[in-house]
C-alpha cells in the first residue's frame, strides 16, 4: 500500500482487505493505533468496518506520525 499515493486508488484497492469479529466489537469503544496517517484512506476503511459491520459504539485513531 505504500506504493499507492492516490486516496481513490488506495480506497479501492483496500475495499475487501479487512474483516471483523463483531462479537469481539459490537457495542465497544475502540482505540486504533496507526504508525502512519498519510491519505486517511486505510484508517477511514478500517473504521467503517469497525462501525459497520462491526457495530463498535465508537472508534478513535491514535497516530504516531503523518507524511
Amino acid at each position: 500500500m505504500k506504493d499507492i499515493t492516490d486516496y481513490d486508488k488506495r480506497a479501492e484497492a483496500l475495499k475487501e482487505a479487512f474483516t471483523v469479529a463483531t462479537e469481539l466489537t459490537t457495542g465497544k469503544n475502540l482505540l486504533l493505533f496507526d504508525d502512519l496517517h498519510g491519505s486517511g484512506a486505510t484508517v477511514g476503511h478500517i473504521v467503517e468496518v469497525l462501525k459497520n459491520p462491526g457495530r463498535a459504539k465508537a472508534v478513535y485513531l491514535l497516530t504516531l506520525t503523518t507524511k
